[in-house]
């Protein structure tokens, strides 16, 4: 029953969360009602229950008849699904309200980026300070959350000094600023070591996919590739699967 009630929450913030996807890069305000961006019709709270509106409605406006995004209700499943496995995974403990909060950000930052090729900053600093103020919470529970601020330091020092050098040599930044940012969100969610595991899966993933992409022409070589959804990948599997990952890692470098 546990379970059925944190997918709920999962999917009714994942409408949120695509009521952000859409307005922040709009300039809009989060605060009014939903409508209809065809018609405008104000849609009522029958048509905007989580994934079961978007099925009774059949993908449609039901003023107008316009086909509604599908990303809409695939969001909130992703989300729901999320919390879901987090929360079978960590039970109900402050590691899943971190993982969680900081997921729907991702999932934010990777739905703008990818639709816009832009990276908001309103929305990677949220997640830095989101992120602190969990490493925060962390402290006054009395553990220890060097490893965190470790990573930070490196992520800023390490993907920072990378721009600054590209911006000086090459008069272009080796990373978006964006980038960055959501980097340094990562380092103080995951910790040194999944920080890393992290990065190196999304820039491994990242590339795997881009040569694909080229290999079948989906994307033209030097195209500009939205960084931030590879990031957000990375940083999912290693909340899921980092510690076994780097248990087996470690098995194989000391027997």
């Amino acid at each position: 029953m546990i379970e059925f009630f944190i997918f709920l929450i999962g999917i009714s913030i994942g409408s949120f969360l695509n009521v952000c996807i859409y307005r922040i890069p709009q300039e809009e305000s989060l605060i009014p009602s939903s409508h209809c961006k065809a018609c405008g019709y104000g849609l009522k709270v029958k048509d905007l229950v989580p994934i079961f509106s978007y099925m009774f409605l059949k993908g449609k406006c039901r003023s107008c008849g316009k086909k509604i995004s599908m990303q809409y209700p695939l969001i909130e499943f992703i989300n729901g699904t999320l919390y879901l496995l987090l929360y079978i995974k960590f039970g109900f403990t402050l590691i899943f309200v971190k993982y969680a909060v900081i997921g729907s950000i991702l999932i934010v930052l990777a739905l703008i980026d990818y639709n816009t090729q832009y990276v908001y900053s309103i929305v990677s600093w949220s997640s830095i300070i989101v992120s602190v103020i969990f490493v925060f919470i962390q402290f006054l529970n009395k553990e220890d959350v060097s490893s965190y601020i470790i990573a930070a330091l490196i992520g800023v020092i390490v993907f920072g000094g990378i721009n600054l050098f590209s911006k000086i040599i090459f008069k272009k930044q080796g990373l978006g600023g964006g980038d960055v940012e959501v980097i340094l969100c990562m380092a103080l969610t995951l910790g040194l070591s999944k920080f890393i595991l992290s990065f190196f899966l999304s820039v491994t993933i990242g590339a795997i996919l881009s040569i694909i992409a080229l290999g079948f022409k989906k994307i033209k070589r030097g195209e500009y590739v939205p960084f931030v959804p590879f990031l957000a990948l990375g940083t999912f599997i290693t909340m899921f699967f980092g510690e076994e990952i780097i248990r087996i890692y470690m098995g194989y470098i000391i027997p």
